[in-house]
């Protein structure tokens, strides 16, 4: 809310809406494939056959780039909260953690991983809570910028909601895997997403009320104590083990360019 809590809001609501938008037109384009009898696999043979192959090109180019910048976003949140808790400069952190990133992105078997999502689902909770506990435990003075309008914070924000549209790739295995009963997906994707984006809204709001000035980016970095601590590194691990599954449409692209032709080739000169 950097912005300002009336542009913040509006800003994060239109986000919110166009991120709806998009996804149900790849849900649409995913029924249309399936009725010209073509069913996709991922999101990159869905690009493929409706945009054609310099269209396909470009989509995964995009896919690529976002992913990384994505996972670059979550290493950034990693040296962050470690950086804080051993007092280190967060770049540090990064570098020593990025060699992991690169092994755990070597999985084939990303099932491997599940038990870290629940793991850090549930520790995203407690931490949201935890945030909320300390904020009402000791108030700061309000900010006076939530009332106002900062054009500079606008930047900023476009580059985070970005990252909004970074798992659109997964709606094509979700819609194929919904089988039947495809057709309730707008629905579904319309009541989360409503949920989902006044649920952000009033948390970030009362983030800001409670914390004032005060309040980080990254809100965890606004909170300390033992708990927060902890709390702090679970998360950090959690996200680490994460990064692979963000990474996967992008694996695929890189995968698929590399190897592909050259598995055609082989079967190629093995019918000669």
């Amino acid at each position: 809310l950097a912005v300002g809590a009336p542009a913040g809001c509006l800003l994060t609501a239109l986000c919110g809406i166009w991120s709806i938008y998009t996804m149900q037109l790849l849900a649409w384009c995913v029924d249309a494939a399936v009725a010209a009898g073509v069913t996709p696999k991922s999101y990159g043979e869905l690009c493929l056959h409706s945009l054609g192959r310099t269209g396909g090109l470009l989509s995964a180019g995009n896919m690529l780039v976002s992913q990384l910048a994505c996972c670059a976003t979550y290493l950034v949140f990693i040296g962050d909260n470690v950086g804080q808790l051993l007092g280190v400069p967060k770049e540090r952190v990064m570098l020593c953690v990025t060699p992991f990133f690169v092994l755990l992105c070597w999985l084939r078997d990303l099932s491997m991983l599940e038990p870290t999502s629940a793991i850090g689902t549930a520790v995203l909770l407690l931490a949201l809570l935890t945030v909320l506990g300390e904020g009402l435990a000791s108030p700061h003075e309000a900010a006076p910028r939530l009332a106002s309008f900062d054009p500079s914070a606008v930047a900023p924000f476009i580059g985070v909601g970005l990252f909004t549209f970074t798992g659109h790739d997964s709606t094509v295995a979700v819609v194929l895997s919904m089988g039947e009963r495809k057709g309730e997906y707008s629905s579904i994707l319309l009541a989360l997403a409503t949920a989902g984006v006044g649920v952000i809204l009033a948390y970030a709001l009362a983030c800001a009320v409670l914390y004032g000035d005060e309040t980080q980016g990254n809100i965890l970095l606004s909170v300390d104590g033992g708990l927060a601590a902890g709390l702090k590194a679970c998360m950090s691990v959690a996200v680490l083990f994460s990064l692979p599954i963000k990474m996967f449409p992008a694996s695929q692209i890189v995968e698929e360019a590399l190897f592909t032709h050259d598995t055609a080739a082989g079967e190629g000169a093995g019918e000669v």
